[in-house]
């Protein structure tokens, strides 16, 4: 049959109907039995996501369900919020985080779930949340998953940052800790006690959340110990000593390498 040419469609980065051929109705005379209709394009990578064939001339409304033939579905974009500097008080172990995933958006869709991590752990769910944190360098992830099952992911930085009194020492729940000198150069020198025998773990992570090295992971006795970190080989800037006591997550604790 002949081929007919449908030019100028409307593009854009939102799902859209548009007539062919250029606003008009396109009709053929078909007879009962099977029929191919063959769909030939110029430009490279263009890809079409339904074809609306009817008898009756409505124009169709909404997106409808996805093509399975088509690659072309947008995912949704994430977007976490700006990231957030927070210093707690002389007497505060925790921040409340406000987490805000308003600005996300879905070019071809809806978002339908919303989901706050950290570190593979599940913080919230929701378009907002709020969370309790400790002291240290917090990265979360924010990922959306849309109508069509995609997702998108984003990341928001939370340091929150000890108060004056804090810097040298800190007591948790029977854990209490202490570094000399910080801010350090050559090497530090990490002293905790424990009120009763646990199973500890402690991490030496950089700003960024990477950890550098696990300084002590297995049980320790009631009593006190220490610890000695290297200066050599560290960039200069904050670091952070995350505590965990008997697989729950303690406290973060700043240090300053010079």
């Amino acid at each position: 049959g002949a081929w007919t040419m449908w030019n100028q469609i409307d593009g854009g980065s939102t799902f859209q109907w548009d007539n062919a051929p250029n606003g008009a109705e396109l009709t053929y005379p078909l007879s009962a039995g099977s029929h191919v209709l063959t769909l030939a394009y110029r430009e490279d990578g263009t890809e079409m996501d339904k074809f609306y064939i009817t008898n009756t001339g409505t124009i169709p409304t909404g997106i409808g369900d996805a093509a399975e033939s088509c690659t072309g579905v947008l995912p949704p974009n994430a977007n976490a919020g700006p990231n957030q500097n927070i210093t707690l008080n002389e007497t505060e172990e925790f921040a409340s985080v406000s987490l805000d995933a308003s600005g996300s958006s879905d070019p071809d869709g809806t978002i339908e779930s919303y989901t706050w991590t950290l570190a593979d752990t599940v913080l919230a769910t929701g378009v907002g949340a709020t969370v309790d944190l400790p002291a240290g360098n917090h990265r979360i992830t924010l990922t959306v998953v849309d109508d069509y099952g995609n997702s998108g992911q984003d990341d928001v930085t939370i340091l929150i940052s000890s108060g004056p009194s804090s810097l040298t020492s800190k007591d948790v729940n029977g854990f209490r800790l202490s570094t000399y000198p910080n801010p350090f150069t050559d090497r530090l020198l990490i002293e905790y006690n424990l009120d009763k025998s646990a199973i500890v773990k402690i991490v030496l992570s950089d700003v960024s959340g990477r950890e550098v090295t696990t300084l002590q992971n297995g049980l320790l006795t009631a009593g006190s110990s220490t610890l000695q970190v290297e200066g050599a080989g560290l960039e200069a800037g904050m670091y952070f000593l995350t505590i965990v006591v008997d697989n729950k997550y303690c406290c973060v604790y700043p240090v300053m390498k010079h």
